[in-house]
């Protein structure tokens, strides 16, 4: 392995070969399958929101909560690497590039506020829909949500960022020792990052679940009773509501392992983390099990959802050209049909062939009534001779 990071220097780390470590091995490996794994979180997070879009059937304040949830997380991360990157870099004058860095950090305090109030919205949104299940139909307000998500983030981002960072950095100073992100120096924030997670991704569940339990049985007792419109919501609700159920699990395990991550790295290191390869490796695998949270809870959506994993397997249907008549109802019998240079030719024979025949059908005919004609002339002449 130390071939590999022989001239290590990735996201802004210059590690020199006489400090390699197993440690630092390890953490060259989690940076590489950390990266090549967001080129398939932006690939997924791209078709998921073209595909939440595309899905009529689902109502607009939900996929609207699906949709910025996804994209806070996909942004979270193009913030964070972003910051890095510039920070270790001399593309700019000293001031200007840390005015550049903490707006990058704001960014990235913006989407972790926004990523857990997305979550937490979620459950309250289906816990919503539940209780106004008669009304929610008519009830689209995508831009008050939208407006409410953005508020919150900023607002929160904005305090958060101040906290936990800007108000630590020296603007004059060396970039590449500032502490524009939380999680890179500040380990107790990080620990009240990920803390402030669990606690909206367990209050968005428990928003849902304490609607949602005898939601199945009070929907039952709408058959016949209430408009179509109605019936498609509530047992979309109850589909989502599965669905969602399992992926709160799964953002709860996230935050969980962040705190632990977080806490060992205290216990470790102290309230301050250090340069060392250690920090900076259980600090990336705390970023990378979000990253890959999220995209698990994008492709567990999209083929645990009967509606949409339906639009998906027509997409790739699409994708690969198979015909679904084929694959549904075995193909009958084929029949030939020759080209077209051919098939004329053999209608223009038929044709002369038709013709030809016409043709001889009347010459024998005029034929025939000339030798009438002629037995006439010479009956009339031999009368007139005998008289």
């Amino acid at each position: 392995m130390s071939f590999l990071v022989s001239n290590y220097n990735f996201v802004g780390i210059d590690i020199p070969q006489s400090e390699i470590t197993d440690y630092e091995a390890v953490f060259f490996a989690v940076k590489l399958v950390h990266a090549v794994g967001f080129v398939l979180q932006w690939t997924i997070t791209a078709y998921f929101c073209t595909l939440i879009k595309r899905a009529s059937k689902l109502h607009v304040n939900f996929k609207t909560v699906v949709t910025s949830a996804v994209i806070f997380a996909l942004f979270l991360h193009m913030s964070r690497t972003a910051t890095l990157n510039l920070a270790h870099t001399a593309i700019l004058k000293t001031r200007e590039l840390n005015y550049l860095c903490c707006a990058l950090s704001y960014i990235h305090f913006i989407c972790i506020i926004g990523l857990v109030v997305s979550v937490f919205m979620m459950g309250l949104e289906r816990s919503i829909a539940v209780r106004h299940v008669h009304s929610y139909y008519e009830e689209e307000r995508p831009l008050s949500i939208v407006f409410l998500l953005i508020t919150a983030a900023i607002a929160g981002g904005g305090a958060f960022c101040y906290f936990c960072a800007a108000r630590y950095i020296v603007y004059d100073a060396d970039p590449a020792t500032q502490t524009f992100l939380a999680a890179e120096k500040n380990i107790p924030a990080t620990v009240f990052a990920f803390s402030f997670g669990f606690v909206g991704c367990v209050g968005g569940a428990l928003a849902q679940l304490r609607q949602n339990s005898n939601a199945a049985n009070r929907f039952r007792s709408f058959k016949g009773t209430v408009s179509l419109n109605v019936r498609l919501l509530s047992e979309e609700i109850l589909i989502s509501s599965a669905i969602l159920r399992r992926i709160a699990v799964a953002y709860v395990v996230t935050c969980l392992d962040g705190i632990l991550l977080s806490l060992a790295r205290w216990e470790i290191f102290g309230g301050i983390g250090t340069d060392s390869t250690l920090n900076k490796l259980l600090t990336e695998l705390s970023f990378f099990n979000v990253d890959i949270c999220v995209v698990f809870v994008m492709v567990f959506f999209m083929l645990k959802h009967q509606y949409v994993r339906t639009i998906v397997r027509g997409d790739l249907l699409k994708f690969v050209s198979v015909n679904v008549a084929d694959r549904l109802v075995p193909p009958g019998p084929t029949f030939v049909i020759p080209q077209t240079s051919a098939y004329f030719q053999q209608m223009n024979s038929a044709w002369d062939v038709s013709y030809k025949r016409n043709d001889d059908e009347k010459k024998a005919l005029d034929s025939s009534e000339d030798k009438k004609q002629g037995m006439v002339r010479v009956r009339i002449i031999d009368v007139i001779r005998r008289y």
